[in-house]
């Protein structure tokens, strides 16, 4: 998972006793620097479901989903722990942690004129410019859209413009959708 990007994690509970459990609590423990966005049920302010009852061999799943600060650990933990309350006190029952690997992604984007010529320009010459761009991280990257912006004041005349392979064009934007890198 990369800084910044949100995940979302799966909680499943089971009773494997032959009671029914009740007055569940999960609480979820995350670090600082996680904000979490969702969940379903909602988890209280306190970051805890609370489950009235859960018979034996019942199984209930509950979801949660966030996403890490930029700057964060590499490593980042998440713990979910279960307890019943018995006369007003909670009484941990098992807790599992999860060990979250954060890949920073490393992607480098160069746009250079591609004739090497440094002769200035004049208005109505063409100009070849390559984009060259890399993945140089060990993460995928999905939803990959490149986009070239030309400014308002610019002269450069956007139907003039010829790209291969073919951009869409948005506006003052040329946009190259690259799909996973």
């Amino acid at each position: 998972l990369a800084p910044t990007t949100q995940g979302t994690w799966t909680v499943k509970v089971k009773n494997t006793s032959k009671d029914a459990l009740r007055a569940l609590r999960i609480t979820l423990t995350t670090p600082s620097a996680f904000t979490r966005t969702g969940s379903d049920p909602v988890l209280s302010d306190d970051a805890r479901w609370s489950v009235d009852q859960l018979n034996p061999d019942e199984e209930k799943t509950l979801t949660f989903s966030g996403r890490f600060a930029d700057g964060s650990q590499d490593f980042v933990e998440l713990t979910v722990a279960s307890s019943i309350q018995r006369n007003g006190v909670d009484e941990q029952q098992s807790s599992a942690t999860l060990l979250v690997l954060l890949v920073k992604p490393n992607f480098q984007l160069t746009l250079t004129r591609s004739d090497k010529k440094t002769t200035p320009l004049h208005a109505g010459d063409r100009v070849p410019l390559t984009l060259e761009y890399e993945n140089a991280s060990e993460l995928a990257l999905s939803d990959v859209a490149l986009t070239i912006t030309i400014a308002d004041a610019s002269p450069v005349d956007l139907d003039s413009i010829e790209t291969t392979p073919a951009a869409k064009k948005d506006g003052r934007a040329l946009i190259w959708a690259k799909g996973e890198l």
